[in-house]
């Protein structure tokens, strides 16, 4: 399973990460769709929700990880494979950004929150 993940054009830093554009529908700047918002940082999670509707235009395919996201993918890639979890290999550890997002970006889609508090080292 594979997964495109977005950041808004021009907000990279913000670390906000998108995913799944869905219901796309003329807007005014052009074609919009609904993404699903996988992660952000803690103080703007209570903000900005779950959902956001944007233009295409402005969105750009992440191709290199913040550090944060990068370790919440690795976390989750553990704590699968420590759980039998077969859609995860060994491999996580030696993937580059982009080949991790590509087999395991779906681990910030599709995932039960409360594994998060599960500590890992």
């Amino acid at each position: 399973m594979t997964s495109t993940l977005y950041v808004e054009l021009g907000q990279e830093n913000l670390g906000i990460i998108y995913a799944n554009p869905e219901n796309h529908r003329k807007g005014l700047g052009g074609v919009i769709a609904d993404f699903t918002i996988v992660d952000a940082p803690n103080d703007l999670k209570s903000e900005i929700g779950c959902f956001s509707t944007l233009p295409l235009s402005q969105m750009v395919v992440v191709k290199q990880l913040s550090q944060s996201t990068k370790n919440k993918i690795l976390k989750r890639c553990k704590i699968s494979e420590f759980l039998g979890d077969a859609a995860v290999g060994s491999d996580y550890l030696s993937l580059d950004d982009e080949s991790l997002l590509k087999r395991y970006g779906w681990l910030l889609e599709k995932w039960d929150k409360s594994l998060d508090l599960i500590p890992c080292h």
